[in-house]
Parts: C-alpha cells; sequence; structure tokens
C-alpha cells in the first residue's frame, strides 16, 4: 500500500509542476506585454507580473524538490511500526472514523485520492506531523492544536 500511496503521490506532485510550469509561462509573457514604467508613468504591472512569474517559479522549485524526495521514498523500505518520513499511517482522532495520511518531508496539507482512498498529505514540519513522529504503531496520545484543543489520537497502523 505504501509504494501505491507514494507513487500517486508523484504523479499529483507532477500535475501540479505541469500547472505551475503554465503559470510562469503565462506570467512571463503578461510581463513582456505590459507597459514598462518608462512607457507608463503610474504603471507597475510589468514588474507585478513578473514578480508573480518568480513566485510560481519558487513554487515549481518547491515541487521538484518535493518529488525528488517522493522518488527516495518509494526507494526505501518501512522500517515498520515507528512513524517516520514516508509512513503511511492508519489514526483516528476523538473515536472519528480512520483516516489515512502520508507523512512527508515538506509540502503536506492536501488530499491525495489514491486507489486505497483519500490519503491526507502531512508535513513533517507541521504540529500534527511532528508529533507523530514521536510515535509508533497502537499508541494513544493526546495532541494539543495551535489554538489550544486537545485531540486524542490513536496510530491504528504504520506502513
Amino acid at each position: 500500500m505504501r509504494q501505491t500511496v507514494i507513487a500517486a503521490a508523484i504523479v499529483l506532485v507532477e500535475e501540479k509542476i505541469k500547472q505551475s510550469m503554465q503559470d510562469v509561462k503565462n506570467a512571463t509573457q503578461d510581463a513582456i506585454v505590459a507597459p514598462s514604467r518608462m512607457e507608463s508613468r503610474y504603471d507597475s504591472t510589468r514588474e507585478e507580473y513578473s514578480t508573480r512569474a518568480a513566485a510560481f517559479q519558487r513554487i515549481v522549485d518547491d515541487l521538484k524538490l518535493l518529488k525528488a524526495a517522493l522518488q527516495e521514498l518509494l526507494k526505501m523500505d518501512s522500517s515498520g511500526d515507528k512513524v517516520e518520513i514516508g509512513s503511511i499511517i492508519v489514526y483516528r482522532i476523538n473515536d472519528t472514523e480512520s483516516q489515512m495520511a502520508l507523512i512527508l518531508p515538506q509540502n503536506g496539507g492536501g488530499i491525495l485520492e489514491t486507489p486505497v482512498g483519500e490519503v491526507l498529505l502531512i508535513s513533517k514540519r507541521s504540529p500534527i506531523g511532528a508529533e507523530m513522529l514521536k510515535h509508533q504503531e497502537g499508541d494513544v496520545f493526546i495532541f494539543k492544536t495551535p489554538d489550544g484543543d486537545k485531540q486524542n489520537i490513536v496510530l491504528e497502523k504504520v506502513y
């Protein structure tokens, strides 16, 4: 299951890279045709589009790093019961329905549709991701959210 989910994450990242590269291209084209400050005294449109293109390029660069990290995770074996970067975990929060998540080295926050169901992408840098890395399969622990709420977490399975 772990390999299937990570492979699906790679496909999702590749799609996001394509979209972001198109955004870079569009913003660059817009910057080329926009009037400069020399052509229009009060217009800074060209600089704004150039800034947008640079921001989209940073997104592309970050996504490429994430893709490389996922490809490395695909090559690695899981160490078993302990949660680590690249682990697929099945967990419950406050006795709700079980959820599945993939612990990533960076760029979490999305939901991935995979052949085995929905998988939440959690960054190791997020509060919940950092906390889960301290635990293993079968652990039950209290997680205090950034806004102060306490949640009971049950780690049912680690792949």
